[in-house]
């Protein structure tokens, strides 16, 4: 299979398919080109601890001429540039993951603290967020021209989670 054997050699692998027995799981390409034999170039995507995380897999019908040497160099070039977006597109999903669970804490940890107000801090964006959206959703009246996007949501969040992180240094008597 030429997307295995590109990840074993982590290497380019330049081939072709015959239209009769396309490997297992490459069904689509056979979809895409009836009756056809294939010319492919499959480039194993790594990341910086040289872990193979993807395969950048092209194809043509064989009619065409095959890959040239110049589309070869150019989408080995170009897979460099594709594997680093992967990778950070992951590390910036794991590192939002951790500051909402940095986040998830210090707002426990505010709650715990005082026996009077305990789950304000999950209640607080609860209710904020229902505000905010109740308030996107108009369609007329003085808030209708308000509107939030993702990322307006996830900052009101934090804001109504951390609304009373200066509690964390605020005696309970105070």
């Amino acid at each position: 299979h030429p997307l295995r054997d590109a990840c074993r050699e982590k290497s380019m692998l330049i081939g072709q398919l015959s239209a009769v027995g396309m490997p297992a799981g490459l069904g689509w390409l056979a979809a895409r080109f009836p009756g056809q034999s294939v010319s492919f170039l499959a480039v194993p995507l790594s990341n910086r601890e040289n872990r193979t995380i993807g395969v950048l897999f092209l194809a043509k019908s064989a009619v065409e001429t095959a890959f040239s040497s110049e589309q070869a160099a150019f989408v080995n070039a170009l897979s460099g540039t594709l594997a680093v977006a992967i990778d950070n597109q992951r590390l910036m999903r794991a590192q939002k993951a951790l500051l909402d669970a940095v986040i998830r804490v210090v707002a426990g940890a505010i709650d715990a603290k005082s026996p009077y107000t305990g789950g304000h801090c999950q209640r607080v964006p609860a209710l904020t967020m229902m505000l905010a959206e109740a308030t996107d959703a108009a369609a007329e009246g003085p808030l209708a021209s308000f509107h939030m996007d993702e990322r307006d949501r996830d900052e009101l969040k934090i804001a109504g989670l951390l609304h009373d992180c200066g509690k964390v240094t605020t005696p309970v008597h105070v």
